[in-house]
């Protein structure tokens, strides 16, 4: 887990020698072939080497086989929420701050809070996500549970929460 963004990632993945990195936006790098190759084209043929390998050991073989043993999870759409520049970064520190010390307001307890590249919730069964934008005035925010219900819980009560601070800290 890093901070968003292509250099950050080769970056990283050269420091941990990883062979494989990815982002929610759909990148995907590849140390083998190619240092931090970033291609969906090369990714979907990648898939098909694969998969052709592994049917030419098993003629029954289906990529939903590789699918069907993930497991499932509810994730939001990426919600961009506008916020002033002056603003987003003292938002996040104090979302931050007020979180810490409510471990309990959601239908999970939040068990670990991230703080790489903004916040990152951590519960039991998936997270919620901001991070102050880079080159925008927007707050980028993501969701993911292991049901519905919960990933609706995440969203709804960490909106609010957003809501009422930057209202608060705009007067």
């Amino acid at each position: 887990m890093w901070k968003t963004g292509h250099a950050y990632i080769k970056s990283k993945m050269k420091e941990q020698n990883a062979i494989l990195a990815g982002e929610m936006s759909g990148h995907i790098f590849f140390k083998d072939r190619y240092y931090g190759y970033d291609d969906a084209v090369y990714a979907g043929c990648r898939i098909i080497e694969i998969v052709a390998a592994k049917k030419a050991k098993n003629p029954e073989f289906k990529l939903s086989d590789i699918i069907a043993a993930l497991p499932k999870k509810f994730t939001s759409p990426e919600l961009r929420i506008p916020c002033s520049n002056e603003l987003k970064y003292r938002v996040v520190e104090e979302l931050k701050a007020d979180l810490s010390k409510k471990p309990d307001i959601f239908v999970n307890k939040i068990e670990n809070i991230i703080t790489i590249d903004g916040i990152r919730l951590v519960f039991n069964d998936g997270f919620a996500l901001i991070r102050a934008s880079n080159t925008e005035p927007t707050f980028t925010i993501r969701f993911e549970a292991g049901s519905q219900e919960n990933l609706d819980n995440y969203q709804e009560k960490f909106l609010t929460l957003l809501d009422e601070k930057m209202k608060k800290m705009a007067n």
